[in-house]
């Protein structure tokens, strides 16, 4: 299972200000889909609703930040 402690405090705190834009970014989209997908129970239908993208951009998403629908399921 994947928790919130998985993913790098840089997020939330001033160390952040190392980090490159497209760092950033990537660091706050994979907490989005981390986020969504939980609140989903890993349902892909449910968390692309949710965050209004399509089927395959949602699934191209969690294979770049190595998140795996299994690992939201109840």
């Amino acid at each position: 299972c994947i928790r919130d402690s998985d993913f790098d405090d840089k997020l939330i705190t001033q160390e952040s200000a190392g980090l490159n834009l497209a760092e950033q970014v990537g660091q706050f989209e994979k907490l989005l889909i981390h986020t969504e997908l939980g609140k989903c129970g890993g349902s892909i239908q449910d968390t692309q609703a949710s965050l209004e993208l399509p089927r395959k951009t949602l699934y191209d998403k969690m294979k770049k930040h190595g998140l795996d629908k299994k690992d939201y399921k109840p």
